[in-house]
Formats: structure tokens, C-alpha cells, sequence
């Protein structure tokens, strides 16, 4: 046998080698056929991919119950409640109980973490300091800043300088005394027997 021959045997499709086996297609197992090759299921029998507009599965039949049997325990529970078991649990950590210490540490101070590595410390700030902005993102940041203040300036119509960002704090506080002023005016009509201060006596009273 000459080296062409010796070659092309053991190639996969080689002379005097059989030919691969195609692929199998995806649902199959082998020579086997899928086990739904119809449609129904939502897949293109041929590739046994998932047709377009094929919405998947009921999902989980029991979710509903759950939710459920969970909003009725929700309402069963109160927060009082829950301040009886919390002092309750406190009082069994104070008396010496360790799982009730591992609880109450657990929720109050949370999981301890794993003791640091001496060994990677400086490993973790280069790595922290490769993650740090550069100095041009952080100037792209400030401009990305700046450009938003003129914007509000603009929509406030407002100067982007350092007297339209007064006129525009001084127009917003404004607005909100307003609001203030309106909202106690609702309050003394629905309740006119108020032992509130009027704007009036407030005034007086910081005079004097």
C-alpha cells in the first residue's frame, strides 16, 4: 500500500473507510426519531426548534396557589406580630440560646464575611484601580453634568450662569410656599378648631 492510499484511510471519508453518520437532529437521541415530530408542541418537526409566535409552556400550574396561601399568611401576620417573635427571639440570644443568637445576628447584622487574604490585598486595589474611571471619563462625565444644567436652564428659560441658577432657586422656592400656603389653607377649612399658628402669629412671634 503506498502513503496516498495509507493516507486516505484514515481520513474520516477516506477510501476504505465508511462515511460519518449526518448529525442527529435536536430532539432526537441517536437513530432514534423525536418524540413528538408533529407540531403541536410548538416545534418545527424538522430542526425541532421552536416555531415564531410560540409562547412556551403553562409554566408552573401550582404558582397561583402559592401566591395565594402566601398573601393569606401576609395578612395573618401583623407587624405587632412580629415585634412579639423579635423580642421573643432577643430574649432567648439573651438567655444563652446559640441558635437564636446565630438568628438574631444573622438579620440584624447580616452574614459574616470571609477573613481578607493578606496575600491578594495588593492584587485587589491594582484591580480596584484598573476599574477606576480615567481622567477623561471623568471629564466626559462633567460635561455630560454640564450639559444637562444648561438643558434645565433652558427649559426654566432661564441664563445658564451663576444669577439664572439663582432666579431658578429662587422661582422654585417660591413654588413650593405656595404649595405650602395652599395645603394649610385645605387643612384650617377641613379643621377650622386647629391649634396651629397662623402665618400671621408666626411672623410676630420670630420678631419678637
Amino acid at each position: 500500500m503506498n502513503r496516498t492510499a495509507n493516507k486516505a484511510s484514515r481520513l474520516p471519508n477516506g477510501a476504505g473507510c465508511p462515511s460519518a453518520p449526518p448529525p442527529s437532529p435536536n430532539g432526537s437521541n441517536g437513530d432514534r426519531p423525536p418524540a413528538n415530530p408533529t407540531a403541536t408542541d410548538g416545534r418545527d418537526p424538522a430542526s425541532g426548534r421552536f416555531l415564531p409566535g410560540w409562547k412556551g409552556g403553562p409554566g408552573n400550574p401550582h404558582a397561583r396557589a402559592v401566591a395565594a396561601r402566601r398573601k393569606a399568611l401576609l395578612g395573618a401576620v401583623t407587624p405587632e406580630d412580629i415585634a412579639r417573635v423579635g423580642k421573643k427571639l432577643l430574649e432567648m440570644a439573651e438567655g444563652g440560646d446559640v441558635p437564636a443568637i446565630a438568628l438574631l445576628f444573622k438579620y440584624i447584622i447580616g452574614q459574616p464575611r470571609p477573613a481578607r487574604d493578606p496575600d491578594w490585598l495588593d492584587v485587589e486595589e491594582f484591580d480596584l484601580l484598573r476599574r477606576s474611571p480615567t481622567l477623561a471619563e471623568c471629564h466626559d462625565a462633567l460635561d455630560r453634568v454640564a450639559a444637562g444644567y444648561a438643558a434645565l436652564m433652558a427649559l426654566h428659560r432661564q441664563p445658564a450662569d451663576g444669577e439664572g441658577y439663582e432666579a431658578l432657586v429662587a422661582k422654585v422656592l417660591e413654588k413650593a410656599q405656595a404649595e405650602l400656603r395652599r395645603n394649610m389653607e385645605q387643612f384650617r377649612t377641613r379643621f377650622p378648631l386647629s391649634s396651629f399658628l397662623d402665618d400671621e402669629d408666626d411672623v410676630n412671634d420670630d420678631e419678637d
